[in-house]
């Protein structure tokens, strides 16, 4: 019998080792063959993986020469180079430095050539090259004008945005800084107080000059309130804001107009003063007759 065929309990430790033995060899002989195959194979695969990464950094190098391509200063030059020539693998490499400024190693240059020479004739014609270099600039520049206009829309919605929040926030504030349940007391105390202002305001000096024109503009309730304070350092409440704006809104939409609002503080300052003359007529009156 051969040492494959007997059993395991048949065997001595001679024949076991000598049983081991062939097997291994006859393994061997059997992976021999295929071990070659894979190296080749794995070899092919390697180069293939190359080539492929060769072609695509020098269509990235290709892309980047395209996208700073200006037809107005170089067209001439390129055409030049390229467009009667037919060249090889190292003749392509060494135009594409010195028209384009595009440094190819030689690997890449190999597969740009192979992959741009469509008869695979093993001659790159330069008029084929050339059309398609315009088409990949071309490409480029679109897509790189459609993503500065998209960039452009995409400021434009968020600067459009940022107004309706900041519209938004300041009528929250115009809607939280004044109230709407004031009482006819409410609007005779601020009426009196800005009319005492009014009484000391002059419109001929300098302070006055820049008072008028700080109101020249529509107010919200929240400019007037400032505009209250920075202007005659008069404070007031939510209630007497609302009393006031009650009093000079003409159109009620909650804004007041500056110039009016000027106007009839003139007539008040004016009412002020002709009452305080009538007050010291009197008194000296009342001295005289005594």
């Amino acid at each position: 019998k051969s040492p494959f065929e007997v059993g395991a309990a048949d065997q001595g430790p001679l024949t076991c080792i000598r049983r081991n033995m062939m097997l291994k060899k006859r393994e061997g002989r059997k992976g021999v063959l295929p071990a070659v195959q894979r190296r080749a194979s794995v070899e092919a695969v390697h180069q293939k993986m190359k080539t492929h990464s060769a072609l695509e950094r020098a269509k990235h190098k290709l892309k980047k020469a395209a996208k700073h391509y200006d037809r107005y200063k170089d067209g001439e030059v390129l055409t030049k180079s390229f467009a009667d020539y037919h060249m090889g693998a190292a003749e392509f490499r060494m135009q594409m430095r010195r028209a384009m400024g595009v440094d190819l190693t030689r690997k890449e240059a190999v597969a740009l050539h192979a992959h741009a020479d469509r008869d695979k004739s093993g001659s790159l014609d330069g008029a084929e090259f050339l059309l398609m270099f315009f088409k990949e600039a071309h490409l480029e520049h679109s897509t790189d004008l459609q993503k500065r206009l998209k960039l452009k829309e995409l400021r434009a919605e968020e600067e459009r945005q940022m107004k309706v929040q900041e519209e938004d926030e300041k009528v929250k504030a115009d809607y939280s800084c004044f109230s709407t349940n004031f009482t006819i007391e409410d609007t005779k105390r601020v009426m009196r107080r800005l009319a005492r202002h009014a009484f000391e305001f002059d419109v001929m000096s300098e302070q006055g000059k820049r008072t008028s024109k700080n109101f020249q503009c529509i107010l919200r309730p929240a400019a007037l309130k400032e505009q209250l304070f920075k202007s005659f350092h008069m404070k007031v409440t939510k209630a007497e804001l609302g009393a006031l704006i009650n009093q000079f809104d003409s159109d009620g939409d909650g804004d007041v107009s500056g110039a009016e609002f000027m106007v009839t503080f003139s007539k008040l300052g004016q009412i002020a003063r002709r009452n305080e003359k009538k007050k010291r007529d009197e008194i000296m009156n009342r001295k005289l007759q005594s």
